[in-house]
Protein backbone atom coordinates (compact mmCIF):
# COMPACT_ATOMS: atom_id res chain seq x y z
CA UNK A 1 0.00 0.00 0.00
CA UNK A 2 1.12 3.60 -0.69
CA UNK A 3 1.98 5.89 2.26
CA UNK A 4 1.36 9.36 1.99
CA UNK A 5 3.48 11.24 4.82
CA UNK A 6 1.67 13.70 6.78
CA UNK A 7 4.53 15.95 8.65
CA UNK A 8 2.33 18.36 9.91
CA UNK A 9 -0.70 15.98 11.27
CA UNK A 10 1.73 14.76 13.64
CA UNK A 11 -0.39 11.35 12.94
CA UNK A 12 0.44 8.13 10.34
CA UNK A 13 -1.34 7.36 7.23
CA UNK A 14 -3.22 4.39 7.47
CA UNK A 15 -4.33 3.03 3.94
CA UNK A 16 -7.81 1.38 3.95
CA UNK A 17 -8.28 0.15 -0.14
CA UNK A 18 -7.22 1.13 -3.26
CA UNK A 19 -9.50 0.57 -6.57
CA UNK A 20 -8.70 0.71 -10.21
CA UNK A 21 -8.63 4.46 -11.51
CA UNK A 22 -10.59 3.54 -14.53
CA UNK A 23 -10.63 7.59 -15.44
CA UNK A 24 -8.21 10.40 -15.54
CA UNK A 25 -6.63 12.83 -13.19
CA UNK A 26 -8.48 15.58 -14.71
CA UNK A 27 -12.02 13.80 -14.36
CA UNK A 28 -10.96 12.73 -10.81
CA UNK A 29 -10.31 16.53 -9.71
CA UNK A 30 -13.82 17.46 -11.59
CA UNK A 31 -15.79 14.78 -9.68
CA UNK A 32 -14.21 15.68 -6.51
CA UNK A 33 -15.71 19.11 -7.12
CA UNK A 34 -18.51 18.17 -8.00
CA UNK A 35 -19.08 16.21 -4.83
CA UNK A 36 -17.95 19.35 -3.05
CA UNK A 37 -20.46 21.15 -4.21
CA UNK A 38 -23.92 19.19 -5.45
CA UNK A 39 -25.68 16.48 -3.88
CA UNK A 40 -26.63 18.40 0.39
CA UNK A 41 -29.45 16.33 -0.45
CA UNK A 42 -27.78 13.17 0.27
CA UNK A 43 -27.72 14.34 4.26
CA UNK A 44 -31.19 15.08 4.65
CA UNK A 45 -32.33 18.54 5.62
CA UNK A 46 -29.28 19.55 5.67
CA UNK A 47 -27.62 21.96 3.67
CA UNK A 48 -23.98 23.03 2.73
CA UNK A 49 -22.70 26.90 2.80
CA UNK A 50 -19.75 27.36 0.20
CA UNK A 51 -17.65 29.72 2.74
CA UNK A 52 -14.43 29.89 0.29
CA UNK A 53 -13.36 28.42 -3.11
CA UNK A 54 -9.88 29.42 -3.61
CA UNK A 55 -7.26 28.60 -5.99
CA UNK A 56 -3.44 28.27 -4.62
CA UNK A 57 -0.20 27.70 -4.22
CA UNK A 58 -0.56 28.07 -0.97
CA UNK A 59 2.64 27.22 0.03
CA UNK A 60 2.85 29.41 2.91
CA UNK A 61 -0.66 29.39 4.09
CA UNK A 62 -0.60 25.49 4.21
CA UNK A 63 2.05 24.84 6.43
CA UNK A 64 0.13 27.27 9.39
CA UNK A 65 -3.14 25.58 8.82
CA UNK A 66 -3.22 23.11 6.92
CA UNK A 67 -0.98 19.48 6.49
CA UNK A 68 1.48 19.47 4.21
CA UNK A 69 2.35 16.52 2.13
CA UNK A 70 5.65 15.63 0.87
CA UNK A 71 6.19 16.33 -2.83
CA UNK A 72 3.08 17.48 -3.01
CA UNK A 73 2.34 20.88 -3.48
CA UNK A 74 -1.64 22.72 -2.81
CA UNK A 75 -3.37 24.00 -5.80
CA UNK A 76 -7.12 24.10 -4.58
CA UNK A 77 -8.81 25.04 -1.54
CA UNK A 78 -12.76 24.05 -0.91
CA UNK A 79 -14.39 24.91 2.62
CA UNK A 80 -17.78 24.38 3.13
CA UNK A 81 -20.16 24.23 6.06
CA UNK A 82 -22.91 21.64 6.56
CA UNK A 83 -25.82 22.97 8.89
CA UNK A 84 -27.21 19.79 10.28
CA UNK A 85 -30.34 20.35 12.67
CA UNK A 86 -28.25 18.06 14.73
CA UNK A 87 -24.69 18.96 14.40
CA UNK A 88 -22.97 21.61 12.37
CA UNK A 89 -19.89 20.01 10.42
CA UNK A 90 -17.12 21.94 8.93
CA UNK A 91 -15.30 20.23 5.95
CA UNK A 92 -12.26 21.63 3.96
CA UNK A 93 -11.20 20.17 0.45
CA UNK A 94 -7.28 20.17 -0.67
CA UNK A 95 -6.71 19.23 -4.22
CA UNK A 96 -2.59 18.61 -4.53
CA UNK A 97 -0.59 18.03 -7.43
CA UNK A 98 2.87 15.81 -7.58
CA UNK A 99 6.36 18.57 -7.57
CA UNK A 100 7.85 16.00 -9.26
CA UNK A 101 8.05 16.54 -13.17
CA UNK A 102 8.07 12.77 -13.74
CA UNK A 103 4.77 12.62 -11.80
CA UNK A 104 2.54 15.27 -13.09
CA UNK A 105 -0.63 13.26 -13.05
CA UNK A 106 -0.30 11.93 -9.67
CA UNK A 107 -3.47 14.12 -7.86
CA UNK A 108 -3.68 14.05 -4.26
CA UNK A 109 -7.12 15.08 -2.63
CA UNK A 110 -7.33 15.95 1.52
CA UNK A 111 -10.45 16.00 3.13
CA UNK A 112 -10.76 17.21 6.73
CA UNK A 113 -13.79 17.01 9.01
CA UNK A 114 -14.62 18.54 12.36
CA UNK A 115 -17.37 18.02 14.68
CA UNK A 116 -17.79 20.88 17.47
CA UNK A 117 -15.83 19.95 20.36
CA UNK A 118 -13.21 17.59 18.33
CA UNK A 119 -10.11 17.64 16.32
CA UNK A 120 -10.30 17.90 12.42
CA UNK A 121 -9.80 14.62 10.91
CA UNK A 122 -8.21 14.37 7.92
CA UNK A 123 -8.67 11.50 4.70
CA UNK A 124 -6.37 11.15 1.72
CA UNK A 125 -7.23 9.96 -1.25
CA UNK A 126 -3.87 9.46 -3.66
CA UNK A 127 -4.63 8.78 -7.72
CA UNK A 128 -1.33 7.40 -9.74
CA UNK A 129 -1.63 7.51 -13.61
CA UNK A 130 1.52 5.36 -13.51
CA UNK A 131 -0.14 2.00 -12.01
CA UNK A 132 -3.83 2.98 -12.50
CA UNK A 133 -4.83 2.99 -8.81
CA UNK A 134 -6.89 5.21 -6.81
CA UNK A 135 -5.95 4.62 -3.29
CA UNK A 136 -7.74 6.07 0.38
CA UNK A 137 -6.08 6.53 3.29
CA UNK A 138 -6.62 7.84 6.50
CA UNK A 139 -4.81 9.74 9.00
CA UNK A 140 -5.64 8.26 12.65
CA UNK A 141 -7.72 10.65 14.35
CA UNK A 142 -6.89 11.55 18.13
CA UNK A 143 -8.93 13.32 20.96
CA UNK A 144 -8.46 15.94 23.07
CA UNK A 145 -6.03 13.92 25.58
CA UNK A 146 -4.16 12.36 22.58
CA UNK A 147 -6.10 8.92 22.66
CA UNK A 148 -7.66 7.01 20.30
CA UNK A 149 -11.07 7.51 19.95
CA UNK A 150 -11.81 4.04 18.22
CA UNK A 151 -15.81 4.61 17.71
CA UNK A 152 -14.60 7.90 15.78
CA UNK A 153 -12.35 6.02 13.48
CA UNK A 154 -14.86 3.42 12.91
CA UNK A 155 -17.13 6.27 11.62
CA UNK A 156 -14.72 7.98 10.10
CA UNK A 157 -13.69 4.86 7.96
CA UNK A 158 -17.44 4.28 6.95
CA UNK A 159 -17.80 8.08 5.89
CA UNK A 160 -14.22 7.40 3.54
CA UNK A 161 -15.31 4.18 1.43
CA UNK A 162 -18.31 5.79 1.02
CA UNK A 163 -16.81 8.82 -0.52
CA UNK A 164 -14.70 6.94 -1.69
CA UNK A 165 -17.12 4.94 -3.83
CA UNK A 166 -19.16 8.63 -4.98
CA UNK A 167 -15.72 10.18 -6.23
CA UNK A 168 -15.30 6.62 -8.13
CA UNK A 169 -19.27 6.74 -9.72
CA UNK A 170 -18.20 10.27 -10.77
CA UNK A 171 -15.64 10.01 -12.18
CA UNK A 172 -16.16 6.96 -14.40
CA UNK A 173 -19.61 8.90 -16.07
CA UNK A 174 -17.20 12.39 -16.39
CA UNK A 175 -16.02 12.55 -20.05
CA UNK A 176 -12.62 14.75 -20.83
CA UNK A 177 -12.76 18.22 -20.67
CA UNK A 178 -13.43 18.93 -24.07
CA UNK A 179 -16.63 17.25 -23.77
CA UNK A 180 -17.51 19.52 -20.42
CA UNK A 181 -21.01 21.12 -20.32
CA UNK A 182 -22.04 24.87 -20.36
CA UNK A 183 -19.97 26.72 -17.39
CA UNK A 184 -21.01 29.38 -15.83
CA UNK A 185 -18.25 31.23 -13.31
CA UNK A 186 -19.56 30.30 -10.04
CA UNK A 187 -17.64 33.51 -8.41
CA UNK A 188 -20.01 35.56 -10.70
CA UNK A 189 -22.92 33.82 -9.26
CA UNK A 190 -22.22 33.95 -6.00
CA UNK A 191 -21.49 37.85 -6.02
CA UNK A 192 -24.42 38.39 -7.73
CA UNK A 193 -26.05 36.02 -5.12
CA UNK A 194 -24.94 38.17 -2.00
CA UNK A 195 -25.93 41.76 -3.97
CA UNK A 196 -29.41 40.02 -4.47
CA UNK A 197 -29.87 39.38 -0.83
CA UNK A 198 -29.06 42.87 0.11
CA UNK A 199 -31.82 44.16 -1.66
CA UNK A 200 -34.06 41.91 -1.00
CA UNK A 201 -33.30 41.39 3.12
CA UNK A 202 -36.55 43.42 3.68
CA UNK A 203 -38.39 39.98 2.90
CA UNK A 204 -36.98 38.89 6.29
CA UNK A 205 -39.36 40.78 8.34
CA UNK A 206 -42.00 40.87 5.83
CA UNK A 207 -42.95 37.25 5.91
CA UNK A 208 -44.87 35.77 8.70
CA UNK A 209 -42.15 33.01 9.43
CA UNK A 210 -38.18 34.56 9.52
CA UNK A 211 -36.82 30.92 9.22
CA UNK A 212 -39.03 29.95 6.26
CA UNK A 213 -37.95 33.86 4.56
CA UNK A 214 -34.01 33.43 5.33
CA UNK A 215 -34.57 30.04 3.44
CA UNK A 216 -36.74 31.36 0.61
CA UNK A 217 -34.74 33.71 0.27
CA UNK A 218 -31.55 32.41 0.16
CA UNK A 219 -32.69 29.47 -2.77
CA UNK A 220 -34.65 32.00 -4.64
CA UNK A 221 -31.94 34.79 -4.94
CA UNK A 222 -29.05 31.87 -5.82
CA UNK A 223 -31.24 30.76 -8.49
CA UNK A 224 -32.02 34.25 -9.71
CA UNK A 225 -28.49 34.72 -9.96
CA UNK A 226 -27.47 32.11 -12.21
CA UNK A 227 -30.37 32.41 -14.27
CA UNK A 228 -29.27 35.96 -14.93
CA UNK A 229 -25.85 35.03 -15.15
CA UNK A 230 -26.80 32.13 -18.01
CA UNK A 231 -28.78 34.70 -19.80
CA UNK A 232 -25.61 37.01 -20.08
CA UNK A 233 -24.00 34.18 -21.24
CA UNK A 234 -26.27 33.12 -24.06
CA UNK A 235 -28.20 37.13 -24.65
CA UNK A 236 -24.83 39.13 -24.43
CA UNK A 237 -24.90 41.28 -20.73
CA UNK A 238 -28.03 42.40 -19.90
CA UNK A 239 -29.82 40.71 -22.51
CA UNK A 240 -32.94 38.49 -21.90
CA UNK A 241 -34.55 36.21 -24.14
CA UNK A 242 -37.13 37.21 -27.08
CA UNK A 243 -40.52 35.64 -25.04
CA UNK A 244 -39.43 36.54 -21.41
CA UNK A 245 -39.39 33.76 -18.44
CA UNK A 246 -41.98 32.05 -17.47
CA UNK A 247 -41.96 30.24 -13.94
CA UNK A 248 -44.03 27.22 -14.43
CA UNK A 249 -45.34 26.51 -10.26
CA UNK A 250 -43.88 29.56 -9.11
CA UNK A 251 -45.10 29.21 -5.52
CA UNK A 252 -44.78 32.29 -3.47
CA UNK A 253 -43.71 34.86 -6.74
CA UNK A 254 -40.15 35.18 -4.79
CA UNK A 255 -38.36 34.26 -7.80
CA UNK A 256 -40.33 36.00 -10.58
CA UNK A 257 -39.92 39.22 -8.25
CA UNK A 258 -36.45 38.92 -7.96
CA UNK A 259 -35.71 38.67 -11.61
CA UNK A 260 -38.60 41.18 -12.35
CA UNK A 261 -36.88 44.11 -10.06
CA UNK A 262 -33.48 43.07 -12.05
CA UNK A 263 -35.23 44.44 -14.97
CA UNK A 264 -36.06 41.35 -16.61
CA UNK A 265 -39.58 40.58 -18.65
CA UNK A 266 -41.56 37.24 -18.34
CA UNK A 267 -44.55 36.10 -15.66
CA UNK A 268 -45.36 33.15 -13.09
CA UNK A 269 -48.05 30.60 -12.91
CA UNK A 270 -49.58 28.57 -10.45
CA UNK A 271 -52.82 26.68 -9.89
CA UNK A 272 -53.39 28.08 -6.67
CA UNK A 273 -52.75 31.73 -5.23
CA UNK A 274 -50.10 32.11 -2.69
CA UNK A 275 -50.59 34.10 0.28
CA UNK A 276 -47.36 35.98 -0.32
CA UNK A 277 -48.47 37.27 -4.33
CA UNK A 278 -49.56 40.69 -2.50
CA UNK A 279 -46.19 41.00 -1.17
CA UNK A 280 -44.65 41.74 -5.35
CA UNK A 281 -47.71 44.31 -5.86
CA UNK A 282 -46.58 47.41 -4.10
CA UNK A 283 -43.89 48.27 -6.51
CA UNK A 284 -44.75 50.56 -9.12
CA UNK A 285 -44.11 49.84 -12.50
CA UNK A 286 -42.37 46.78 -11.80
CA UNK A 287 -44.71 44.67 -9.86
CA UNK A 288 -44.45 41.17 -10.15
CA UNK A 289 -46.70 39.10 -12.73
CA UNK A 290 -47.77 36.28 -11.21
CA UNK A 291 -51.08 34.74 -12.50
CA UNK A 292 -53.53 31.96 -11.30
CA UNK A 293 -53.82 29.23 -13.92
CA UNK A 294 -54.43 25.43 -13.35
CA UNK A 295 -52.76 23.58 -16.01
CA UNK A 296 -54.62 20.08 -16.85
CA UNK A 297 -51.75 18.87 -18.76
CA UNK A 298 -53.10 15.19 -18.94
CA UNK A 299 -56.21 16.19 -21.01
CA UNK A 300 -55.67 19.74 -22.33
CA UNK A 301 -51.85 20.09 -22.94
CA UNK A 302 -52.25 22.03 -26.19
CA UNK A 303 -54.37 24.74 -24.42
CA UNK A 304 -51.70 24.56 -21.57
CA UNK A 305 -48.98 24.94 -24.25
CA UNK A 306 -50.59 27.71 -25.69
CA UNK A 307 -50.69 30.07 -22.42
CA UNK A 308 -47.07 30.41 -22.99
CA UNK A 309 -45.29 33.49 -25.11
CA UNK A 310 -42.94 32.17 -28.10
CA UNK A 311 -39.15 32.45 -27.35
CA UNK A 312 -39.62 32.04 -23.66
CA UNK A 313 -37.15 30.72 -21.23
CA UNK A 314 -38.76 28.30 -18.69
CA UNK A 315 -38.08 27.68 -15.34
CA UNK A 316 -39.10 24.75 -13.51
CA UNK A 317 -38.08 25.09 -9.87
CA UNK A 318 -39.02 22.47 -7.38
CA UNK A 319 -42.45 22.02 -10.06
CA UNK A 320 -42.93 18.91 -8.29
CA UNK A 321 -45.98 17.36 -10.64
CA UNK A 322 -45.11 19.59 -13.33
CA UNK A 323 -41.49 19.17 -13.54
CA UNK A 324 -41.59 16.18 -16.54
CA UNK A 325 -43.47 18.43 -17.85
CA UNK A 326 -41.42 20.93 -18.94
CA UNK A 327 -39.58 19.69 -21.88
CA UNK A 328 -42.67 18.71 -23.19
CA UNK A 329 -44.03 22.44 -22.84
CA UNK A 330 -40.90 24.05 -23.74
CA UNK A 331 -40.76 21.96 -27.01
CA UNK A 332 -44.59 22.37 -27.84
CA UNK A 333 -44.67 26.06 -26.73
CA UNK A 334 -41.37 27.07 -29.28
CA UNK A 335 -39.44 27.98 -26.05
CA UNK A 336 -35.57 29.22 -26.41
CA UNK A 337 -34.93 26.91 -23.45
CA UNK A 338 -35.26 25.78 -19.74
CA UNK A 339 -34.08 25.21 -16.56
CA UNK A 340 -35.08 22.45 -14.24
CA UNK A 341 -34.79 22.18 -10.55
CA UNK A 342 -36.25 18.55 -9.65
CA UNK A 343 -37.30 17.99 -6.47
CA UNK A 344 -39.71 15.52 -5.46
CA UNK A 345 -39.86 12.72 -8.07
CA UNK A 346 -42.85 12.19 -10.80
CA UNK A 347 -43.41 11.15 -13.99
CA UNK A 348 -45.77 12.16 -16.55
CA UNK A 349 -48.70 10.33 -15.34
CA UNK A 350 -47.85 9.38 -11.20
CA UNK A 351 -44.63 8.89 -8.74
CA UNK A 352 -41.22 8.15 -10.05
CA UNK A 353 -40.25 4.56 -7.90
CA UNK A 354 -37.00 3.65 -10.04
CA UNK A 355 -33.96 3.31 -8.70
CA UNK A 356 -32.24 2.95 -12.50
CA UNK A 357 -32.69 4.12 -15.36
CA UNK A 358 -31.57 2.78 -18.92
CA UNK A 359 -30.28 5.40 -21.01
CA UNK A 360 -31.22 5.18 -24.74
CA UNK A 361 -28.61 3.84 -27.21
CA UNK A 362 -30.20 7.04 -29.37
CA UNK A 363 -29.06 9.41 -27.30
CA UNK A 364 -25.03 10.31 -28.24
CA UNK A 365 -22.63 9.89 -25.56
CA UNK A 366 -21.22 13.57 -25.48
CA UNK A 367 -24.41 14.48 -24.52
CA UNK A 368 -24.34 12.52 -21.40
CA UNK A 369 -22.61 15.05 -19.36
CA UNK A 370 -23.33 13.88 -15.58
CA UNK A 371 -25.97 11.41 -16.89
CA UNK A 372 -26.23 7.19 -17.40
CA UNK A 373 -24.01 5.70 -20.03
CA UNK A 374 -25.43 5.22 -23.04
CA UNK A 375 -27.64 2.08 -23.48
CA UNK A 376 -27.07 1.75 -20.20
CA UNK A 377 -27.53 2.25 -16.49
CA UNK A 378 -25.81 3.81 -13.27
CA UNK A 379 -23.70 1.65 -11.26
CA UNK A 380 -24.92 2.32 -7.29
CA UNK A 381 -26.99 5.31 -8.72
CA UNK A 382 -29.35 6.91 -6.28
CA UNK A 383 -32.91 7.91 -6.50
CA UNK A 384 -32.27 11.66 -7.09
CA UNK A 385 -29.77 10.41 -9.91
CA UNK A 386 -31.99 7.71 -11.56
CA UNK A 387 -34.53 10.45 -11.67
CA UNK A 388 -32.26 13.09 -13.23
CA UNK A 389 -31.40 10.47 -15.85
CA UNK A 390 -35.08 10.03 -16.51
CA UNK A 391 -35.50 13.39 -17.12
CA UNK A 392 -33.13 13.51 -19.44
CA UNK A 393 -34.29 10.58 -21.57
CA UNK A 394 -37.78 12.49 -21.33
CA UNK A 395 -36.12 15.54 -22.50
CA UNK A 396 -34.24 13.68 -25.23
CA UNK A 397 -37.57 12.39 -26.55
CA UNK A 398 -39.23 15.61 -26.74
CA UNK A 399 -36.13 16.86 -29.18
CA UNK A 400 -34.13 19.03 -26.47
CA UNK A 401 -30.33 18.54 -25.67
CA UNK A 402 -30.02 18.11 -21.48
CA UNK A 403 -27.29 18.82 -19.64
CA UNK A 404 -26.93 18.07 -15.76
CA UNK A 405 -25.20 21.06 -14.07
CA UNK A 406 -24.42 22.00 -10.57
CA UNK A 407 -25.45 25.44 -9.82
CA UNK A 408 -22.62 27.47 -7.13
CA UNK A 409 -25.81 28.19 -4.65
CA UNK A 410 -26.77 27.37 -1.47
CA UNK A 411 -29.86 24.78 -1.92
CA UNK A 412 -30.93 22.00 -0.78
CA UNK A 413 -31.74 20.76 -4.24
CA UNK A 414 -28.72 22.77 -6.24
CA UNK A 415 -28.66 20.38 -9.12
CA UNK A 416 -30.32 21.56 -12.66
CA UNK A 417 -31.37 20.33 -15.94
CA UNK A 418 -30.78 22.96 -18.46
CA UNK A 419 -31.94 22.53 -22.16
CA UNK A 420 -30.44 24.71 -24.56
CA UNK A 421 -30.10 23.72 -27.60
CA UNK A 422 -32.93 21.38 -30.12
CA UNK A 423 -32.39 18.31 -32.04
CA UNK A 424 -35.38 18.31 -34.64
CA UNK A 425 -36.99 20.79 -36.02
CA UNK A 426 -40.83 21.83 -35.01
CA UNK A 427 -42.43 19.84 -38.15
CA UNK A 428 -41.39 16.64 -35.68
CA UNK A 429 -43.48 18.53 -32.63
CA UNK A 430 -45.85 15.03 -33.11
CA UNK A 431 -43.42 13.21 -31.53
CA UNK A 432 -44.71 15.32 -28.13
CA UNK A 433 -48.05 14.78 -29.36
CA UNK A 434 -47.73 11.11 -29.71
CA UNK A 435 -46.30 11.24 -25.88
CA UNK A 436 -49.22 12.88 -24.29
CA UNK A 437 -51.91 10.89 -26.20
CA UNK A 438 -50.55 7.94 -24.31
CA UNK A 439 -52.06 9.50 -21.39
CA UNK A 440 -55.22 10.58 -22.30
Amino acid sequence: MLKVPASSLGAEWVALCSIEARFSAGSFVRAAVDSCYSYPSDHGAATFDIVSDDSGPFEAHATRHDPTLQDFRCTRRIERVLHSPDTPIEQTYLFYIARVPSKPHDIALLVGTSYPGSCKRYTAFRMSQADSRLELLEAVPTTNDGTDDRKQIDEARKTAEMLLADLDRRARVLPEPSHSPFTICSANVEALCERLKDKHAWIIDAFPKRELAVKHLQEDAGLAAYTICLFDKLYGPGGQPEGGFVDIGCGSGLLVHILTQAGYRGFGLDAQRDTHWDLWQSFDGTSADLRQIELNLCSQFTCAAEELPAGAHLIGNHADKLTPWLPLLAAKSHASGFINVPCCPHTLDGSFIAQVHRMPASIPARMLYGYGKQGGMRLKASRSEAYQDYLCDLAWQCGWVSMRVTMPISALRNVALIGLSRTWHDAQLDNVDQVTQKLQ
